[in-house]
């Protein structure tokens, strides 16, 4: 039996309006359509020869949040985790980017960026999606991913709400631009697995730089803590960004605007 659209819909059972009967089956047919909006782009970026992969989801006037894989992972790992939809349905826009030169399918290229060439990388894929350098973002690291994050933010403090990193590596190259560039002042959730050194001289030296910055360490956790735990994640990386939930954190992110009333 065909299932009835809503234009041949000429009679409803007694009782019932018309409206409210086809506002039911709209209903019904939108919960039909997957959860997840999802797109997958590529963009030249400047001074690299291949096209850079990114994962994106979210309205493109909505606050956004930047992921950065580590060397094991892909921007794939965000999705399959399902932080992109996490996020993407609490009003935050969310890219993350094949880096280049990892990730299983090396869907941004072969290459690998020495560390002099991942300096100006965030700020080169940034102006080629045409991001409005005067409008705050959030970065996510992880591992690998703090040697692209890290000199970002701390060349570009003015520009970052916050950002969070996941036991990431490549500040101790940057941490004395950090400190003078005023970068120390932007809010760091430290995220750290229990198994992977969370009292170690790369994690002290966050506590160090950054003066706003809070330290979660997730019980049992491993290097890539966030795929032992993710709803712990999710909820800690919501009250970080967004606030105003269950999850309590003594810092959050600082946007310019009227997002989440802050």
């Amino acid at each position: 039996t065909q299932a009835p659209s809503l234009h041949s819909l000429n009679t409803a059972p007694a009782g019932v309006s018309m409206a409210h009967l086809q506002a039911a089956l709209l209903g019904l047919l939108l919960s039909l359509v997957p959860a997840s909006a999802v797109m997958s782009y590529t963009v030249q970026v400047q001074g690299l020869a291949s096209p850079i992969h990114y994962l994106e989801e979210g309205r493109s006037t909505d606050p956004l949040v930047l992921f950065l894989h580590g060397a094991a992972f892909s921007a794939q790992t965000w999705q399959d985790l399902g932080t992109l939809d996490f996020l993407a349905r609490r009003g935050l826009r969310v890219i993350a980017i094949d880096l280049p030169g990892y990730g299983p399918r090396k869907l941004s290229g072969q290459e690998k960026l020495h560390t002099g060439r991942k300096e100006n990388f965030v700020a080169h894929f940034l102006s080629a999606i045409g991001f409005d350098h005067n409008v705050k973002l959030a970065i996510v690291e992880a591992s690998m991913g703090g040697s692209f994050g890290n000199p970002f933010i701390a060349a570009h403090p003015a520009q970052v709400a916050g950002f969070v990193t996941v036991s990431a590596a490549g500040l101790d190259e940057y941490a004395g631009m950090a400190m003078a560039s005023g970068a120390s002042e932007v809010p760091c959730l430290l995220y750290w697995g229990e198994h992977d050194s969370p009292d170690s001289e790369k994690a002290s030296l966050y506590e160090r730089v950054f003066k706003n910055q809070y330290k979660i360490v997730v019980p049992n956790g491993s290097h890539p803590c966030y795929l032992d735990d993710p709803e712990m994640f999710h909820n800690t990386l919501e009250a970080f960004l967004i606030g105003h939930t269950a999850t309590a954190l003594p810092i959050k992110a600082r946007w310019t605007g009227p997002y989440f009333d802050l």
